[in-house]
C-alpha cells in the first residue's frame, strides 16, 4: 500500500496505534508517494468506512469527539500529523467532519493513504 500526502492547511477550511482491525478499500490513484511513518509506533491513524464510521486505532469513536481523541495523545508527544484512511466510497461530508475535528485539535499535517493504480 503507497500513502499518498497531501499537505492539508485546514486554515480557512470548513469543515496509538495503526488501523489493522479496520477495513476500508482506499481510493487508487497514479501519482502516490510511500510514508513510512504510518508505520511507526504511536502513529495517528484515522479511518473512516464507506458507512460513515470513524476509527482512531481499533476504537470505534464519534465522529465528533475525535478531536478530543487526538489531543489526549499529542500530550504524550508524537508527531504532529494524522494518517487518514479514507474508503473510495465514503461520503464526503464523513471526511469534512474529520478534517474539521483534525483541525480543531491543532493538528495542521494531514496524510491520505491511497493505493496505487497500476497503467
Amino acid at each position: 500500500m503507497i500513502v499518498a500526502v497531501f499537505t492539508v492547511l485546514l486554515t480557512g477550511m470548513t469543515e496509538t496505534s495503526g488501523c489493522h482491525g479496520v477495513s476500508v478499500d482506499p481510493p487508487k490513484v497514479r501519482g502516490a508517494k510511500s510514508m513510512p511513518g504510518i508505520d511507526r509506533e504511536g502513529a495517528l491513524v484515522v479511518a473512516i468506512s464507506r458507512t460513515g464510521d470513524v476509527f482512531f486505532g481499533n476504537d470505534k469513536v464519534g465522529p465528533y469527539s475525535l478531536s478530543e481523541r487526538l489531543v489526549q495523545r499529542l500530550r504524550v508527544g508524537g508527531e504532529r500529523k494524522v494518517y487518514l484512511r479514507v474508503d473510495g466510497r465514503a461520503l464526503w461530508g464523513c471526511v469534512g467532519v474529520v478534517l474539521d475535528q483534525v483541525r480543531s485539535a491543532g493538528i495542521g499535517e494531514v496524510g491520505f493513504v491511497v493505493e496505487k493504480r497500476g497503467r
